[in-house]
């Protein structure tokens, strides 16, 4: 297997080249690239695992915070605090984009879990029909960087991804 060449990232301190400091956010960046190499290694059942615990937390969110998946998710059968099984998971209708466009606002969650960012707003071009809004936090956006840069990658796009500091 071929190891995975990154460029030398910026220093977030004057002077320093190598090894680089970053700011928080390549930071944070960095550490989850690095967690998302080690556990494209693991066995399946404990990807799974982990995967279920942390939508186990994602649908308890939704159900408390979201006015639209509270009934959603009460239809299907769940309970606040119940651990999200596959059986459950795929009890859950996928929503539909007509569904997106009705719900509006009901769609919401009423609050964000700490450490999540500020929220940010953005909508679709509507080119297939009536646009889509939605909602972003950081942390969102954090995680989106984290997968594309991963594909860019996999790719051998990375040069896209990391500008090359032109103090160098």
């Amino acid at each position: 297997m071929a190891a995975l060449r990154l460029p030398v990232p910026s220093s977030a301190l004057e002077g320093l080249i190598w090894p680089a400091v970053p700011v928080a956010a390549n930071a944070q960046l960095l550490g989850l690239m690095h967690q998302l190499q080690q556990s494209q290694w693991w066995p399946p059942e404990v990807l799974r695992r982990h995967q279920f615990r942390q939508l186990s937390r994602l649908v308890d969110h939704a159900y408390r915070t979201i006015p639209f998946y509270a009934a959603r998710l009460s239809a299907a059968g769940y309970r606040p605090g119940q651990e999200v099984t596959e059986e459950l998971w795929r009890s859950i209708p996928i929503l539909a984009r007509r569904e997106v466009q009705e719900a509006g606002t009901a769609l919401e969650a009423r609050e964000m879990p700490p450490g999540h960012g500020e929220l940010s707003r953005d909508s679709t071009s509507g080119s297939t029909g009536m646009p889509i809004r939605i909602a972003r936090t950081r942390l969102f956006y954090l995680l989106w960087l984290a997968v594309a840069l991963r594909d860019e990658l996999w790719q051998g796009r990375s040069r896209r991804c990391f500008r090359p500091d032109p103090r160098r």
